[in-house]
């Protein structure tokens, strides 16, 4: 039984080829530098991103700077949150690094993107570069049991391992 463990993991990749191909949008968005002087948080840049006909949408940041504090919450941050389902992702200066200044793929055409900054703050800045969207055109059907959302550059598990990670034994 093991033995075919390991052949599974050995086989090639499944092909991908429902996935429709990503397409990029340039936008070209800059929110300047913005500065909070006052003594509460603010949403001091607040941009709608919609890309016509996407089934899915990632934004892609070419600059980002957010000044680190050093507890939570005093640390300027990106909220993502899609206009389809309200699905919300954060971000701040280290996750911006981990994501490689862009987002996750959210459902639908369109997500608003906002700059969320502390009180009394350093100087923030957001350029959005551009949106990739991916859709699936209407003749195209995604077989039963095909996930429905795209995560970025996922790996197989280890060998020697099923696909939930346990250890095969």
């Amino acid at each position: 039984m093991v033995s075919a463990a390991f052949a599974a993991a050995d086989a090639p990749a499944q092909s991908m080829d429902w996935l429709a191909p990503e397409e990029t949008i340039p936008f070209g968005i800059d929110s300047g530098l913005v500065q909070n002087t006052t003594d509460e948080a603010q949403v001091l840049f607040a941009a709608p991103v919609h890309v016509e006909g996407a089934n899915w949408l990632r934004v892609v940041f070419e600059d980002v700077t957010l000044p680190g504090g050093p507890a939570e919450g005093e640390s300027p941050f990106i909220r993502l949150t899609s206009a389809l389902d309200g699905a919300v992702q954060t971000l701040n200066r280290a996750s911006c690094l981990q994501w490689r200044n862009g987002s996750a793929y959210f459902n639908g055409d369109g997500v608003l993107v906002e700059l969320v900054v502390p009180p009394h703050s350093a100087p923030c800045r957001l350029v959005i570069r551009e949106a990739r969207r991916m859709r699936n055109p209407s003749s195209r059907v995604i077989p039963a049991g095909r996930p429905t959302i795209a995560f970025p550059r996922m790996s197989p598990a280890p060998r020697g391992c099923c696909r939930s990670g346990a250890p095969v034994g």
